[in-house]
């Protein structure tokens, strides 16, 4: 018996499937082809192969599989790979957002039959989200053009948890997005999924969800942009549509005061060799040879009892 979900009409697209046999000739033990139909609406109606054959006298119209006897040794292969192909053109509708045709019919069959194949094209096949892996995978040897110096980590894990929430969003969609979907459509699409989405922060000591921030938001359509620019430049096409002034990243004014990465960059940079060894008395070669602990220990127990001591000494009053 075929699977009963999977026999009733899909009510969103109006579609069935069935699978048959047709043959002209009289001898009930000739191998003949099982093929499908179909149906997509009352004027649309589409056939495949399937890749199986069964003799014409094991096989059950009513049922649409191989019938359970003895001498169909094969009838559990072939029903197991007929019940398969069913769930599999059934999915695969639910995700299909273009023409369906008998190319489509055919490519999905043959993708169901051959899993293996299928894998080793989608490896072969620069997608979206391949590149974008590929570049999170190579961020940590890449170097900032603005800088001269390697990609911080701070960097790179934006670029990770940005790919997160667009992966998140092709999963609501059910769907695969690729460079051409990236359009203004697109934009407000993701704009409005990123708005319904949440994050954990910390208030009055207690951590919460709360709407994610427009600066957060702006962030993740900055960092897309910044992933189809790369491509861009790597000779990939893309939808140029992300280079629109429509194409925005959303900002918001913020009392928060903060250092943005060139600048973190730069103080990262800086030789403060000189002012440690002013202010802990410290040798330029110990310094190089000490950890910052060490240093930062030094300077304040300088500063909190060594200094004040000898200032109460000569009659200065030390603030501190």
């Amino acid at each position: 018996m075929p699977c009963k979900f999977l026999s009733l009409t899909l009510k969103e697209i109006m579609a069935t499937i069935t699978f048959f046999i047709r043959t002209q000739s009289d001898d009930p033990k000739k191998f003949v082809s099982v093929r499908c139909r179909l149906v997509v609406s009352k004027k649309k109606q589409l056939f495949a192969q399937t890749g199986f054959k069964v003799i014409a006298g094991h096989w059950s119209k009513d049922n649409q599989r191989v019938r359970k006897i003895a001498e169909a040794t094969y009838k559990d292969e072939v029903n197991a790979g007929l019940l398969a192909l069913e769930k599999g053109i059934t999915d695969a509708l639910t995700l299909h957002t273009g023409e369906i045709t008998k190319e489509w019919l055919a490519s999905t069959i043959n993708k169901i039959n051959n899993p293996e194949a299928e894998e080793n094209d989608k490896e072969n096949e620069l997608t979206l989200f391949s590149f974008i892996q590929d570049f999170i995978d190579n961020a940590p040897k890449r170097i900032n053009p603005k800088t001269g110096n390697p990609v911080t980590y701070k960097v790179q894990r934006e670029y990770s948890a940005s790919f997160e929430y667009l992966k998140k969003f092709a999963r609501k969609k059910r769907k695969t997005i690729d460079f051409d979907d990236i359009d203004l459509k697109f934009h407000q699409d993701y704009t409005a999924f990123l708005q319904s989405q949440t994050v954990s922060r910390k208030v009055d000591d207690e951590m919460v969800d709360v709407p994610m921030a427009k600066n957060t938001i702006g962030k993740k359509i900055q960092t897309l942009k910044t992933f189809l620019n790369a491509a861009s430049e790597q000779g990939i096409k893309v939808n140029n549509a992300f280079k629109s002034h429509k194409f925005v990243s959303v900002k918001e004014q913020t009392d928060s005061i903060y250092l943005n990465e060139q600048e973190l960059e730069a103080i990262e940079q800086l030789d403060l060799s000189p002012v440690l060894c002013a202010m802990t008395t410290t040798q330029k070669s110990d310094i190089e040879n000490q950890c910052f602990i060490s240093i930062f220990l030094r300077f304040w127990v300088t500063r909190l009892i060594f200094a004040p001591c000898l200032y109460a000494k000569k009659g200065i009053r030390a603030v501190v």
